[in-house]
């Protein structure tokens, strides 16, 4: 009896030293816990995730409390997560914004399923929150705007792509038609010489429309990874680009034939469009090195320029939204795209894609955007 009640004593201490230990922790770290019981909706939070959320020490402990201290915006993504959370059984991650007195607070909270206390059959959520810093919150808004850029690019993509397929198979069809038809009539013997001249006017006239829309076909969707393949397509848009620009090129290009699928090609020829806009319109360089590099384990892009370079500050502008819109681009391939300075001067972007399982395993759990 007597050792019965010592060992209860020594867990009981232990229990509250290791509690204590985690208090200090959770403080030292900034940390809110929670805790929710889906089928009451009760909610266990303590006093930093009520200040996260800005939200009273007498605020309702329950779940819809909680989501009433988020942005309106955000609300339905929160609810949403939680829910996949219970019903995928598994962790989860979202980020979202509160409202404060002093402005707006970026808070990420993460979640884990386990086995409930109140129903068996229904697993509770336990989790963390806490403040993003500024710097964090700041690339992260701009990560998702990156996504959004993206998005209306593959939109603008698929708008030029439909007006291209309907001049081709509605007005250069016409303008065809019409000329043949004008070149028939001229070529008749019992047409005046006048009317003859006239036809012969008209046909040309048809001749240059169709050459004109031609012309705008091309500028709207110009020979791209699908008719030149990927090394003749970049080849092709640097070298226009830098003949205009006046920058001098240097080119290193495989000759062999590149070992990625077709729409992966594309997106990594998105990224070396967007970053050699980058160093035309905004990099002041006199020089361009575009290389592309492949093996057994990865296929590189690099894009490197003698400019004024790139500083922290400058990935907060809008022009930078570029760079997010192209780690978006080869995300999904498991790529990674970084940003770096020169050895001397200038800027140097470096896209790569994993081309082994294994590698490809740890860059989809890697950060897409990476600047050094």
């Amino acid at each position: 009896m007597v050792n019965s009640k010592f060992r209860s004593l020594l867990l009981e201490t232990r229990l509250a030293a290791r509690e204590s230990q985690l208090e200090l922790a959770a403080q030292a770290t900034e940390l809110g816990f929670w805790t929710l019981e889906p089928t009451t909706g009760d909610l266990a939070w303590t006093p930093r995730c009520q200040a996260l959320l800005d939200a009273a020490a007498d605020a309702p402990a329950v779940f819809d409390s909680l989501v009433a201290r988020i942005h309106s915006d955000d609300q339905a993504r929160v609810r949403r997560a939680f829910a996949q959370a219970l019903q995928l059984k598994r962790e989860f991650t979202v980020e979202f914004r509160v409202p404060t007195a002093v402005g707006m607070r970026q808070v990420r909270c993460t979640g884990r399923p386990h086995a409930s206390a109140v129903q068996r059959a229904q697993p509770a959520l336990s989790g963390v929150m806490q403040a993003l810093p500024e710097s964090a919150a700041g690339q992260t808004r701009i990560g998702r705007y990156g996504a959004l850029v993206q998005r209306i690019e593959s939109l603008q993509e698929l708008e030029r792509n439909t007006l291209v397929n309907r001049m081709n198979s509605e007005v250069s069809r016409c303008l065809a038609q019409l000329r043949q038809q004008l070149q028939a009539c001229a070529n008749r013997g019992d047409m005046s010489a006048d009317l003859k001249s006239e036809l012969d006017r008209l046909s040309n006239a048809a001749e240059s429309g169709l050459q004109a829309v031609r012309s705008a076909m091309f500028e709207l969707h110009p020979p791209g990874v699908a008719e030149l393949g990927f090394t003749g397509a970049l080849e092709r848009y640097a070298t226009e680009q830098c003949a205009v620009s006046g920058i001098t090129l240097t080119l290193v290009l495989p000759e062999t034939p590149l070992p990625l699928p077709a729409p992966t090609l594309a997106a990594m020829y998105g990224v070396a469009r967007a970053g050699i806009d980058n160093v035309v319109q905004h990099a002041r360089a006199r020089c361009m090195t575009v290389t592309v590099s492949c093996d057994q384990n990865e296929f590189v892009l690099s894009i490197e320029d003698d400019g004024v370079g790139i500083a922290d500050a400058d990935l907060m502008k809008d022009s930078a939204l570029g760079l997010f819109a192209s780690s978006e681009r080869i995300a999904g391939s498991g790529g990674e795209l970084r940003v770096s300075a020169g050895a001397v001067k200038g800027t140097i972007l470096q896209a790569s894609i994993a081309l082994r399982d294994r590698v490809k395993r740890l860059r989809h759990s890697a950060t897409p955007l990476r600047v050094a």
